[in-house]
């Protein structure tokens, strides 16, 4: 795992640098992670694009007539035909996320991953999203999902910190502390 987080660093690093430039990161950030959901979503088109049995100049073509078939903006098609050559679209989810996390960085805006055990609705959102904005001192954008496993309550991973509040998390700590005061 931590070797695909380096990947996807390094990669998120050198596409933020040659599209900061131009006015397409959004678009481009945006279009990337529908085409990663796509890969998420379709074994078949997955299979293809990283099958030995195709070669390179098959698999580039496949993935241009599907991009052109999406309507990709260019960028877009360069940074996916980077990474299809490469051999890297296993990467493809984190390296997004790292390229978004480090956009929001440099607007001065945090990016915070909040796992709750159940969805939480909006105004639950709003109040956890003004704490972090209070806590951290900056404006913060919240990307959510739902962990059943936590039971209840949030985990919240801000600015490289942990932030443990579920029933999980409160029955881990419970746990601890019962089975360090036995001694045998």
């Amino acid at each position: 795992m931590a070797k695909l987080n380096r990947v996807a660093t390094l990669y998120a690093k050198s596409f933020l640098a040659a599209l900061k430039t131009g006015k397409d990161l959004d678009t481009v950030i945006e279009e990337l992670k529908q085409f990663s959901t796509l890969l998420a979503e379709s074994a078949d088109l997955r299979n293809a694009l990283v099958s030995p049995m195709l070669s390179k100049e098959q698999r580039s073509k496949l993935l241009k007539e599907v991009l052109v078939k999406l309507k990709a903006n260019p960028s877009t098609m360069q940074v996916l035909a980077v990474v299809a050559e490469k051999r890297r679209l296993n990467a493809l989810e984190g390296i997004v996320q790292t390229l978004e996390d480090l956009k929001l960085q440099e607007e001065g805006i945090v990016p915070i991953y909040v796992h709750s055990g159940l969805a939480l609705e909006a105004g639950s959102r709003k109040k956890l999203e003004t704490k972090f904005e209070s806590v951290l001192k900056k404006k913060v954008k919240a990307n959510y999902s739902v962990e059943p496993s936590l039971i209840a309550g949030v985990q919240v991973t801000a600015d490289g910190k942990s932030y443990e509040g579920s029933m999980a998390g409160w029955l881990a700590r419970l746990n601890e502390e019962f089975s360090g005061g036995i001694h045998s």
